[in-house]
């Protein structure tokens, strides 16, 4: 395993349940590599793979941190998912940094995840898409979050426990879709009101959310919008009146909602009918 030339045109490869592997130096014409259960060393090893465009690594439950220098030399790498990291307790803030190729950014299953440490979105100029699910005990995003100037999809899944997003949102011009997908807050943050850009929305399983805040409005560009599983939802703001190019709207599975917005008779519909596609069931 010493020799560098094994393999020379092995571009793609999945690794799984080899557990005395202990390095990966020989690759070094590998573009796209997937892990799963890989010990630490061969984590360290992924650092020299410098051909690397695409990057997974599943299933680690001893891990409370990346290894110092993991990423470092990967600065063509486009796609990055980390799944199933059980123990993994925090990031270091300079794990991305150099990652301007960086492209897809997906984070999930890492259970104990609380925080991402402040710096660690900066200069991730080529993000378009970042996803991250699962992780449920996580409470804050980091402040450089809103460097992502050039993010299109934002997916926050099942984090229940996030309490708040940073600011600098605002810097997100380039923001297309946005989901939102299980969590006990109260209300929308309202560092999600300055989103210019953003065209798709899907609001679901917020169980103590009531009401929805008059800044929707100022979303002026979204063109569909689906709210689902929120039990408690009992109205609509009457700022949804301005959302001219609203083209769909979907309401699922929020009961006082269904009253409220049937067409021509419910309290909410004049606030709705001037949207082609409404489906509320």
């Amino acid at each position: 395993m010493e020799r560098r030339d094994i393999f020379p045109r092995l571009s793609s490869l999945n690794i799984e349940g080899c557990p005395k592997l202990t390095s990966l130096h020989c690759l070094q014409s590998i573009r796209e590599l997937s892990t799963k259960g890989c010990s630490e060393t061969v984590l360290e090893s992924v650092s020299n793979l410098h051909t690397l465009t695409s990057l997974e690594i599943w299933n680690n439950d001893d891990l409370a941190s990346f290894p110092d220098g993991f990423l470092h030399n990967l600065t063509i790498v486009k796609s990055l998912k980390i799944s199933g990291f059980t123990k993994l307790q925090y990031s270091q803030s300079n794990m991305l940094v150099g990652r301007t190729a960086l492209e897809k950014l997906s984070i999930s299953s890492c259970y104990t995840l609380e925080c991402f440490s402040t710096g660690i979105f900066q200069g991730l100029i080529s993000l378009k898409e970042i996803r991250i699910e699962n992780c449920r005990k996580l409470k804050s995003l980091s402040d450089s979050f809103g460097d992502l100037s050039a993010l299109k999809s934002m997916e926050m899944r099942l984090c229940e426990e996030l309490e708040t997003f940073p600011n600098g949102l605002n810097n997100l011009s380039s923001l297309q879709h946005l989901i939102l997908k299980g969590s006990w807050m109260a209300a929308l943050p309202e560092n999600l009101q300055h989103l210019p850009a953003l065209k798709h929305m899907l609001i679901s399983g917020f169980p103590y959310l009531e009401k929805l805040p008059d800044w929707l409005g100022d979303l002026t560009s979204l063109s569909s919008l689906y709210i689902m599983f929120c039990p408690n939802l009992e109205y609509l703001p009457t700022s949804i009146q301005c959302l001219t190019n609203l083209q769909s709207l979907d309401i699922t599975n929020c009961l006082k909602l269904v009253e409220r917005c049937k067409k021509g008779i419910g309290e909410d519909w004049h606030k709705i009918a001037h949207v082609p596609r409404i489906d509320v069931r």
